[in-house]
């Protein structure tokens, strides 16, 4: 899962955090793109990607990381 956020988001719920844990139990991998370098929640991603506009490189290791056949580019 890749989640796209400006970081404006407090702690994240039990609820929410629960349904990740699902996620990875199931070999799933989470992944953060943040836009303002703001996000508080890193801990809850297994990779934080920091998008800065004027090196968009980071858009291909997040390419990179995503398993091939998910991301159609």
């Amino acid at each position: 899962m890749l989640v796209i956020s400006d970081g404006d988001f407090d702690d994240i719920s039990q609820k929410i955090v629960g349904k990740m844990d699902k996620q990875r139990e199931q070999e799933n991998r989470l992944f953060l793109l943040d836009i303002t370098g703001k996000s508080k929640a890193l801990d809850y991603f297994d990779k934080h990607f920091l998008y800065d506009g004027k090196n968009v490189k980071v858009l291909g290791e997040v390419a990179n990381e995503i398993p091939q056949g998910i991301l159609n580019i």
